[in-house]
């Protein structure tokens, strides 16, 4: 029933606004829907159901994106699970100031609004999956706050553009891994941890219609923390702190863009690399019924980094072709490629992480319904292997023996402006 209220809702706002003073409305709604299964017995499928409200009134923008999100698993041991819910809220600030001064500004801040779904059951975890896997793999964080400026200068034949952000990310209940008659273990006051980060490209005419493009990204990870709070049968609660700091991450990409009246078609390639990661282990207290007193055990106060890397290099690949059939008509296919090498530890190492190869396939239309009112619809099928793997172990621990997925997605969206 949630699932249809949420629709009705959907679709009334986008034929019920009407245009207020000078401001421009632009709503988005719509559903996807993705399916997957692999070699070992495992499949999840998951509805999407996004809403998405834009205004801009002269040099100011707001957005709002939230949306329905309903996540069924089936895995191979037959206990399957399922999770509908409501999801985080996130809101966008933008103030533009374009042909004004020498450079052009973008001033933006995004907020994350604590409306989804936290503090997991343990049965419920296994619903959060692999992002290359499905759409929506997080059902709700903390309260997050992320300013950003970006800066571009455009000169006879170029563009370049600068950016830089820096993501406050606030703490939440992250949920239950064990949830046994003899233990409990419950991850608790998890913060993921700070975000800053860089970006920077440049597009080029080389002559038209040809574009070239070179794009970079750099990321800086403050580190994640949480409480691991573990109950036993005797009634002995210990507490046990956990510190995790991702390495550094860059990205390095080169692009190129051919543009006719009716055609399209743009190719990329981009390598993500990360640096060693760095942890803490700490245990703090332990609570012993009778005695009411606790007791300090131990403590580790510095970050170690790992003897080898727990990342594996990244490279993407994309190829994305538009065709203008007619003036409300445009075709589009677009075929992607993932493949990251196996990370730096042994594969009898509790750390290792396997080799990844995914491609996929997709196909889409988008036509111009009413003057004021656009329709997408598309479908994407993937194939994917993976190696073995162990890691990461330290908020879920999953080892995993090589397997072979295949998937699709599929949906349907409507833009309406006002």
């Amino acid at each position: 029933m949630k699932k249809w209220i949420w629709i009705l809702t959907s679709l009334t706002l986008m034929i019920s606004m009407e245009r207020v003073w000078a401001i421009d409305f632009k709503v988005h709604s719509g559903i996807n829907f993705d399916w997957w299964e692999d070699t070992k017995g495992n499949k999840a499928r998951q509805s999407y159901l996004p809403l998405s409200l834009e205004a801009q009134y002269k040099d100011f923008s707001l957005g709002l994106l939230t949306g329905y999100a309903y996540t069924h698993k089936d895995p191979y041991t037959g206990s399957d699970r399922s999770l509908g819910h409501v999801l985080d809220s996130k809101v966008n600030l933008a103030y533009e100031i374009i042909g004004k001064l020498p450079i052009d500004f973008l001033i933006g801040l995004d907020l994350n609004l604590p409306t989804g779904k936290t503090n997991l059951k343990a049965k419920d975890q296994i619903l959060i999956m692999d992002p290359y896997l499905i759409s929506i793999n997080t059902f709700g964080e903390g309260f997050n706050i992320n300013p950003t400026l970006s800066l571009a200068k455009e000169w006879r034949r170029g563009v370049l553009g600068l950016g830089a952000g820096y993501l406050w990310r606030g703490k939440f209940d992250f949920g239950y891994l064990t949830e046994e008659y003899y233990s409990t273990i419950q991850i608790k006051d998890y913060s993921p941890g700070d975000i800053f980060s860089l970006t920077a490209e440049i597009h080029y005419d080389i002559f038209p219609p040809w574009r070239c493009r070179i794009f970079g990204n750099y990321a800086y990870y403050k580190g994640s923390k949480w409480k691991e709070s573990n109950r036993d049968i005797w009634g002995t609660n210990e507490l046990y702190r956990h510190t995790l700091k991702e390495g550094e991450l860059w990205l390095i990409g080169l692009g190129l863009n051919y543009n006719r009246k009716k055609w399209d078609f743009d190719l990329s390639l981009k390598g993500i690399f990360r640096e060693k990661n760095k942890y803490d282990y700490r245990e703090d207290w332990s609570y012993y019924p009778g005695y009411g007193w606790y007791v300090e055990l131990y403590s580790l106060p510095i970050l170690i980094t790992e003897r080898k890397n727990s990342h594996g290099d990244e490279w993407v690949g994309e190829f994305a072709l538009k065709y203008l059939f007619d003036e409300k008509t445009t075709i589009k296919s677009i075929f992607q490629t993932l493949f990251i090498t196996s990370n730096d530890y042994p594969s009898f190492s509790q750390n290792h992480q396997g080799r990844r190869e995914r491609y996929s396939l997709g196909f889409g239309a988008t036509r111009k319904i009413l003057p004021s009112l656009n329709g997408e619809i598309y479908f994407k099928g993937f194939i994917m292997h993976d190696g073995q793997r162990s890691y990461p172990y330290l908020i879920s621990s999953q080892n995993f023996s090589e397997r072979h997925y295949k998937g699709f997605s599929g949906g349907l969206l409507l833009t309406s402006r006002f």
